[in-house]
């Protein structure tokens, strides 16, 4: 009995918390800074049709979230994303099209966690650097290897704003600008 009316209470908890659909404009801007912003873009043809699962453990202000992502992208260049908590509760889904711009939908409130924000990071780590610097506005993004180690920088002059670290079984983003780290691991069957 009393596992029912825990049950019923998240279930009621989770409606309470339904935020409406949110629409982003298409070609939705990304401001990292005043001075410095991403426009989201399509897929790269090579993610079409493709898949995965992560584990993401964003951490800011010593305080560490640890969240399940699933991420598809069709044939058609549409992105799915669904977010949830380490309980497997639904955080948020999101969907983008490049002409239509993001739309999410929240189930929990979590104020520090904007899907496009998420979205803008997936795409740093995973879209090539030459489309990446053709929607940049206010910087560029270099890429290098350093002691055997692939890392992408987002500099503005000879400042860094964010890097990201390849590593054999996680990567690591540092948001250097808004004070986040964001470790990527791959979910394993």
């Amino acid at each position: 009995m009393r596992w029912l009316v825990l049950l019923l209470l998240l279930a009621l908890s989770g409606c309470a918390s339904y935020n409406k659909t949110e629409q982003g404009a298409p070609q939705s801007l990304v401001s990292f800074s005043a001075e410095v912003g991403l426009a989201l873009s399509a897929p790269p043809v090579e993610l079409l049709n493709s898949q995965w699962q992560k584990r993401m453990y964003v951490t800011k202000a010593q305080t560490q979230q640890a969240l399940l992502s699933q991420l598809a992208i069709n044939g058609e260049g549409e992105l799915r994303l669904a977010l949830m908590s380490a309980a497997g509760l639904p955080v948020f889904t999101l969907s983008y099209k490049a002409e239509q711009g993001v739309t999410a939908q929240r189930f929990i409130a979590a104020e520090d966690l904007d899907p496009s924000y998420i979205l803008a990071d997936i795409q740093l780590v995973h879209w090539p650097v030459a489309q990446l610097n053709k929607h940049l506005k206010g910087a560029h993004l270099i890429e290098y290897r350093q002691d055997g180690e692939l890392i992408r920088e987002l500099r503005q002059n000879d400042t860094s704003l964010l890097e990201i670290r390849y590593g054999a079984e996680v990567i690591i983003l540092n948001n250097k600008i808004h004070h986040y780290e964001i470790r990527f691991e791959e979910v394993k069957p």
